[in-house]
């Protein structure tokens, strides 16, 4: 592979290559996290996405960040990983980080 890339023209043909797959990947993820803050924060009644995060329920199975697997992670591993966490949104999850308890809603039937 060293020999390849030594040559240009293969140098820019992979870099391009590896940019269109870092592109997909992040199409995908961005998809699947998408499906993932459909329901909204479990503590409030926030449903706009762009507030919404992932907090891992125990620290301790924590493998990595969320968002900085967005561009990295195979599917399997973000799926894995959010099945370890629940969906918030930006401000229930700082006031649990800050140690403040917080009641689970209750969503309305219809």
């Amino acid at each position: 592979m060293r020999e390849y890339l030594k040559d240009p023209k293969a140098r820019a043909k992979q870099f391009a290559r590896n940019k269109r797959n870092k592109l997909r990947y992040v199409a995908r993820n961005k998809a699947i996290l998408e499906a993932f803050r459909v329901d909204g924060c479990a503590y409030c009644l926030e449903m706009d996405r762009s507030c919404l995060e992932a907090h891992h329920t125990n620290r301790s199975e924590k493998e990595g960040t969320v968002a900085k697997g967005l561009d990295s992670w195979s599917e399997k591993r973000l799926r894995a990983e959010l099945k370890k966490c629940i969906c918030i949104c930006a401000n229930c999850h700082r006031k649990l980080h800050a140690g403040r308890r917080l009641k689970k809603k209750k969503r309305a039937t219809s």
